[in-house]
């Protein structure tokens, strides 16, 4: 009876360890993926954050549109270096 007992016990021990693994890895999931979509949104205006000392002096949109239809922005550019 004392070696069932420490085979149940070990067994316990190691189900409960499973089962909080699993849990921890899936709250992480889930954090990660609720989370994510706010990192995701400032990814996609990375390229507006970083150049943002250019556009914070732009009080509105209407300069930049009156540069747009100038034709400053019509351009080509290329990046290759």
């Amino acid at each position: 009876t004392v070696n069932r007992w420490k085979t149940w016990r070990i067994g316990i021990w190691a189900a409960s360890l499973a089962t909080v693994l699993v849990m921890v890895w899936g709250g992480s999931a889930l954090v990660n993926s609720l989370g994510g979509r706010d990192n995701q949104q400032l990814l996609n205006d990375l390229p507006l954050v970083q150049e943002i000392d250019i556009y914070d002096p732009i009080d509105n949109m209407d300069f930049l549109r009156e540069l747009d239809d100038s034709g400053v922005f019509s351009e080509e550019v290329d990046d290759a270096i």
